[in-house]
């Protein structure tokens, strides 16, 4: 589990830079995919770490 909660602090670290730093004008929709692309990836991976940790963890304990 704490491979875990370093992947999901990593994973904070890059959208907190991602949030910090201003995308060139020309550069718009690379950023937007980017930040889509980063925002998904982040949902299934907590999705992921809560199923394997509440569901799939627990049955063989």
């Amino acid at each position: 589990m704490a491979k875990h909660r370093s992947q999901l602090a990593l994973l904070g670290e890059l959208q907190d830079l991602g949030k910090a730093s201003e995308a060139p004008a020309a550069a718009h929709t690379f950023w937007h995919a980017l930040g889509f692309g980063l925002k998904e990836f982040a949902d299934d991976l907590r999705a992921y770490v809560h199923l394997k940790n509440a569901l799939l963890f627990p049955r063989f304990l």
